[in-house]
């Protein structure tokens, strides 16, 4: 489990594309990056269109509460835990005390961040 200290300029909860409900005045919203989000989220074990956070800009910060395994996709100049530079795009595990950090980006605009136990959201619409 993660907690959110700091969501950068907007972090939200995303999941699979509405489709048929424009008649209602939903959009099909969804990840801006979809292939980002399902990289995130195979890299953890998740299935493509699983719930990911996606970070706009970067200057996010969490504080990681349980072991768990997370990956972090697409726009990513700078992943810091506890201190120490982690790759993106590939399976971290995280320990209960870490502290995850994604500077600001330089260099495109969206990251995905997938946790293994998936991230506890309502479905609305059929989406998340």
């Amino acid at each position: 489990m993660l907690r959110v200290i700091t969501p950068g300029l907007q972090a939200s909860l995303q999941g699979k594309p509405r489709l048929s409900t424009r008649q209602y005045g939903i959009p099909d919203a969804g990840p801006a990056d979809s292939v980002s989000m399902a990289l995130a989220n195979r890299l953890v074990g998740n299935a493509p269109f699983d719930t990911a956070l996606e970070i706009t800009f970067g200057g996010f910060a969490a504080s990681i509460e349980a072991d768990c395994a997370i990956a972090i996709a697409g726009a990513s100049d700078e992943v810091t835990i506890s201190g120490r530079s982690a790759p993106a795009h590939q399976t971290l595990h995280l320990e209960a005390g870490d502290e995850l950090q994604i500077a600001p980006l330089a260099t495109g605009a969206r990251s995905y961040l997938a946790i293994r136990t998936g991230f506890l959201a309502d479905a609305i619409f059929g989406s998340t």
